[in-house]
């Protein structure tokens, strides 16, 4: 593969001014960088674009669907999806102090994460999880068919509102069955 000489201006296709390293330019509505793995290599071959346009910028997987799993609107607030170098994600904020931190500073709005499940006989739920001292998963499961909300406890699937081993204590309360007793 031969080497080429890129002046410092830059690399223009379609502008005869780069204002980048590289810069594409076309008066198509949608301009696109196509990035393809023809499988020579022995992989799938694989075909991907990314994407800008007056709305949005967006990276396309090119084959039967077209789906673009990643797409940004051009009007997105600052730091809309930060990823620190800890790995830490921020949504909101460039400075996430967890995995995953959700900041708004709209007025009279909360910060909510929203946990939507479309599909036929699909409940949402999610899981808080800690290995500590006394390693306990609670599970909190909103119920496609009945649409309460059921808890479990100690790594016990909730299958009625509130679920828990046989045996669990939790501080000032303890559980035994469908008991439940405090001091």
């Amino acid at each position: 593969m031969g080497t080429a000489a890129i002046p410092e201006a830059g690399l223009g296709i379609g502008t005869r001014i780069p204002q980048a390293n590289l810069h594409v330019s076309t008066a198509d509505n949608v301009p696109s960088i196509r990035l393809t793995s023809n499988g020579s290599g022995g992989f799938t071959p694989s075909d991907w674009t990314i994407e800008s346009s007056a709305f949005e910028f967006a990276i396309r997987h090119i084959d039967n669907t077209n789906q673009r799993p990643l797409r940004i609107r051009g009007d997105a607030p600052e730091d809309s999806i930060y990823v620190s170098p800890l790995g830490n994600v921020g949504l909101g904020t460039e400075a996430p102090e967890e995995k995953l931190h959700i900041v708004t500073v709209a007025e009279d709005t909360d910060s909510f994460a929203l946990f939507d499940a479309q599909g036929a006989g699909s409940d949402s739920a999610f899981r808080l999880r800690q290995n500590g001292v006394t390693p306990t998963t609670w599970e909190f499961r909103n119920q496609e068919d009945s649409g309460r909300l059921n808890i479990g406890i100690a790594g016990a699937t909730p299958r009625s509102r509130l679920t828990m081993p046989p045996i669990t204590t939790c501080s000032n309360w303890a559980a035994t069955g469908n008991r439940m007793r405090s001091w």
